[in-house]
Protein backbone atom coordinates (compact mmCIF):
# COMPACT_ATOMS: atom_id res chain seq x y z
CA UNK A 1 0.00 0.00 0.00
CA UNK A 2 1.35 3.35 -0.99
CA UNK A 3 2.44 5.89 1.64
CA UNK A 4 2.13 3.79 4.77
CA UNK A 5 4.66 2.60 6.91
CA UNK A 6 3.86 -1.18 8.15
CA UNK A 7 6.09 -2.19 11.28
CA UNK A 8 6.02 -5.59 13.04
CA UNK A 9 7.54 -7.57 15.82
CA UNK A 10 9.82 -10.29 15.12
CA UNK A 11 10.34 -12.72 17.88
CA UNK A 12 13.37 -14.86 18.51
CA UNK A 13 11.75 -17.82 16.26
CA UNK A 14 11.00 -15.25 13.22
CA UNK A 15 7.46 -15.00 14.10
CA UNK A 16 6.07 -11.72 13.16
CA UNK A 17 3.19 -10.30 15.37
CA UNK A 18 1.80 -6.65 16.38
CA UNK A 19 1.21 -4.85 13.43
CA UNK A 20 1.30 -1.42 13.35
CA UNK A 21 0.31 0.86 10.63
CA UNK A 22 1.63 4.65 10.19
CA UNK A 23 0.69 7.30 7.53
CA UNK A 24 3.46 8.77 5.75
CA UNK A 25 3.66 11.54 2.45
CA UNK A 26 4.31 10.71 -1.00
CA UNK A 27 7.79 8.97 -0.95
CA UNK A 28 7.45 9.00 -5.08
CA UNK A 29 9.57 6.21 -6.15
CA UNK A 30 10.25 4.19 -2.56
CA UNK A 31 11.44 7.28 -0.25
CA UNK A 32 13.64 6.07 2.30
CA UNK A 33 13.08 4.78 6.05
CA UNK A 34 15.47 4.75 9.03
CA UNK A 35 15.76 3.81 12.80
CA UNK A 36 18.25 5.78 14.82
CA UNK A 37 20.75 3.25 16.63
CA UNK A 38 20.87 5.85 19.21
CA UNK A 39 17.07 7.11 20.33
CA UNK A 40 15.07 4.83 18.10
CA UNK A 41 13.16 7.94 16.26
CA UNK A 42 12.25 6.87 12.96
CA UNK A 43 12.65 8.83 9.70
CA UNK A 44 11.32 8.97 6.47
CA UNK A 45 12.42 10.82 3.26
CA UNK A 46 8.91 11.44 1.31
CA UNK A 47 10.73 12.01 -1.92
CA UNK A 48 7.88 13.47 -3.66
CA UNK A 49 6.67 16.10 -1.20
CA UNK A 50 10.55 17.48 -0.48
CA UNK A 51 10.03 16.70 3.29
CA UNK A 52 11.28 14.34 6.20
CA UNK A 53 8.70 12.91 8.27
CA UNK A 54 10.02 12.08 11.89
CA UNK A 55 8.33 9.44 14.17
CA UNK A 56 9.20 8.66 17.42
CA UNK A 57 9.49 4.79 18.12
CA UNK A 58 5.74 3.87 18.24
CA UNK A 59 4.88 5.42 15.08
CA UNK A 60 3.56 8.44 16.38
CA UNK A 61 4.10 11.45 15.11
CA UNK A 62 6.89 13.93 15.69
CA UNK A 63 7.64 16.74 13.53
CA UNK A 64 8.21 17.36 9.69
CA UNK A 65 10.76 17.98 8.26
CA UNK A 66 11.36 20.87 5.00
CA UNK A 67 13.22 23.70 3.70
CA UNK A 68 13.08 25.76 6.32
CA UNK A 69 15.15 23.14 8.22
CA UNK A 70 17.24 22.47 5.39
CA UNK A 71 15.74 19.26 3.32
CA UNK A 72 17.11 20.01 -0.04
CA UNK A 73 14.44 18.56 -3.06
CA UNK A 74 13.45 14.48 -3.42
CA UNK A 75 15.39 13.77 0.01
CA UNK A 76 16.05 10.30 -0.38
CA UNK A 77 18.84 8.57 1.25
CA UNK A 78 19.49 8.61 5.30
CA UNK A 79 22.60 7.98 6.95
CA UNK A 80 22.98 8.00 10.65
CA UNK A 81 26.67 8.24 12.57
CA UNK A 82 25.76 7.60 16.30
CA UNK A 83 28.82 8.63 17.29
CA UNK A 84 28.48 12.78 16.27
CA UNK A 85 24.98 12.34 16.80
CA UNK A 86 24.23 13.61 13.07
CA UNK A 87 21.91 12.48 10.41
CA UNK A 88 23.31 12.73 6.57
CA UNK A 89 19.82 13.31 3.82
CA UNK A 90 20.52 13.06 0.60
CA UNK A 91 18.35 15.45 -2.17
CA UNK A 92 18.47 13.62 -5.29
CA UNK A 93 16.56 16.30 -7.38
CA UNK A 94 18.66 19.16 -5.73
CA UNK A 95 22.31 16.71 -6.19
CA UNK A 96 22.85 18.48 -2.82
CA UNK A 97 23.04 16.78 0.61
CA UNK A 98 22.08 18.11 4.28
CA UNK A 99 23.53 17.12 7.58
CA UNK A 100 21.47 17.28 10.79
CA UNK A 101 21.73 17.10 15.03
CA UNK A 102 19.78 13.29 15.02
CA UNK A 103 18.07 12.60 18.43
CA UNK A 104 17.37 16.17 19.84
CA UNK A 105 15.57 14.36 22.74
CA UNK A 106 12.03 16.29 22.32
CA UNK A 107 8.66 14.20 21.58
CA UNK A 108 6.39 16.52 20.91
CA UNK A 109 5.21 17.56 17.85
CA UNK A 110 6.04 21.01 18.75
CA UNK A 111 9.52 20.75 19.83
CA UNK A 112 12.08 22.77 17.50
CA UNK A 113 13.60 21.08 14.49
CA UNK A 114 16.95 20.11 14.41
CA UNK A 115 19.75 22.46 13.83
CA UNK A 116 21.02 22.36 9.92
CA UNK A 117 24.51 21.88 10.38
CA UNK A 118 25.74 22.47 7.08
CA UNK A 119 24.10 21.74 3.02
CA UNK A 120 27.38 22.01 0.74
CA UNK A 121 26.41 22.07 -2.71
CA UNK A 122 28.65 20.37 -5.59
CA UNK A 123 28.71 22.00 -9.32
CA UNK A 124 29.14 19.62 -11.38
CA UNK A 125 32.11 20.11 -13.87
CA UNK A 126 32.93 19.07 -17.46
CA UNK A 127 35.44 16.38 -17.98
Amino acid sequence: MPNKLYVWDLDSFGNLSNERISDVGNTDDGGFVMQSQTCGTIYVAETFDSTVRVLNSDLSFKKTLGAAQGVGIGPYGLLENPTLNRLYLTNKISNTFSVFYACDGASSASAPAPTLARTPTRTRTPT
